[in-house]
């Protein structure tokens, strides 16, 4: 059996373009997209995580944090949500989460619902399909 050496350039500095990722399939995109909703869609509980927020930002002790809360967002959901992902790379999934958290959070009263969901999904959609035009032009 011979080995395989696998060179990467000395200057890249991302490992994922000197090595070829394919894109998640559809339960990695499911455990993807759940990963991603609560770590940034969920408020913290524990007080561990309280404590590790005031250590990192101390003003947050005397300015009342808004938390993102999120409704009607089903196990149905995420997996219509990773049916329609199909082909995105899990950057483009984490990046669409962020999306969902940003217009959630720009709102007086920060609720996560299905229709910003949908409303950062046809977004991130077109931007895939944009991407994929412009890689097939060159």
């Amino acid at each position: 059996m011979t080995e395989q050496v696998i060179k990467i350039p000395k200057k890249s500095n991302f490992v994922d373009q000197a090595i070829y990722f394919g894109p998640p399939g559809l339960k990695e995109r499911t455990d993807l997209l759940y990963y991603y909703f609560v770590k940034y869609c969920t408020p913290k509980y524990y007080w561990k995580e309280t404590l590790k927020d005031w250590i990192q930002m101390p003003s947050s002790i005397f300015y009342k944090k808004k938390f993102i809360t999120m409704e009607e967002i089903s196990d149905g959901k995420i997996e219509e949500i990773a049916k329609k992902t199909e082909g995105f790379s899990a950057r483009e999934i984490e990046k669409f989460v962020i999306n969902c958290h940003d217009i959630a959070f720009s709102q007086e009263n920060p609720v996560l619902t299905v229709d910003i969901i949908n409303e950062a999904l046809e977004k991130a959609i077109q931007q895939h399909n944009q991407k994929k035009a412009w890689e097939a032009s060159r």
